[in-house]
């Protein structure tokens, strides 16, 4: 069963509709997708607008049955974790009936690291990444996510410090276990500056050698991008050691065996 569980529409920051991100689907032999437009309580430019919610809404439910003979269609959104706003995610996640979120950070701080990497220039590397994965430890202990996205994508425009960070990888994947979080492998690294899958190769292996279950996304903003890269994917996964991958349905878990 093929799979590709993070998406996104015109809806947020995506350049194709629904139904042509399905049929493109289909057409490349998927079984299941998950469409999983933004949600940020800050007003950036890549959200989808909270009046649109309703309209999201109805198109997934609207599709979901138009194509239920020819493949599964999950309704997911990707929420953007901010320090201090959880009584609002949570608020807003308990208005729609999804069958997963993903929580994601684009922010350090008050620094949308992910559409400005100026920071990079004239701040400690390893700081900025402690600061990240401490984000992201907190996001997993909320309790909010059944997903965390691209785990470390603060990687994204291939900055790296030149100190030893798998302790910050081990101490991630511990509170991930903990949380009983899923995380993604996210294949849309692979065209950004890092050329590389979130998360990278070593985070990887750690996160399956602390059990943490993974499932496949290509975080695709186009159409003809779903599914990128799987192949060499899922032979990565399979060489890590993992044998199965995570589905949700009403936010609630279950495994399929790698394809």
């Amino acid at each position: 069963m093929l799979t590709d569980y993070h998406m996104h529409t015109i809806l947020s920051d995506g350049k194709d509709e629904h139904e042509t991100i399905i049929q493109a689907a289909i057409n490349k032999g998927f079984d299941e997708i998950g469409f999983t437009d933004h949600i940020c309580h800050i007003p950036v430019d890549w959200r989808m607008e909270p009046d649109l919610i309703p309209l999201m809404i109805e198109k997934i439910q609207t599709l979901k049955h138009k194509f239920r003979d020819k493949i599964n269609i999950k309704f997911g959104i990707e929420v953007d974790f901010i320090p201090g706003d959880e009584q609002k995610i949570a608020d807003t996640i308990s208005q729609i009936a999804v069958d997963y979120v993903i929580g994601s950070i684009h922010y350090i701080g008050n620094w949308n690291y992910d559409s400005d990497p100026s920071k990079f220039e004239d701040k400690s590397i390893y700081q900025l990444y402690e600061l990240y994965f401490q984000t992201i430890q907190e996001s997993a202990r909320s309790g909010l996510f059944d997903i965390i996205g691209h785990p470390d994508l603060i990687k994204k425009y291939g900055y790296y410090p030149e100190e030893d960070i798998t302790s910050l990888y081990k101490d991630t994947a511990a509170v991930f276990k903990n949380s009983n979080v899923v995380i993604e492998l996210n294949t849309n690294g692979k065209n950004k500056a890092c050329k590389d899958f979130y998360p990278a190769l070593p985070f990887l292996k750690i996160c399956h050698n602390y059990g943490v279950p993974i499932t496949l996304s290509s975080d695709a903003h186009k159409a003809k991008l779903v599914g990128q890269y799987f192949n060499e994917a899922i032979s990565l996964l399979r060489q890590t050691g993992y044998q199965k991958i995570a589905i949700f349905n009403k936010r609630k878990r279950s495994f399929i065996d790698l394809p």
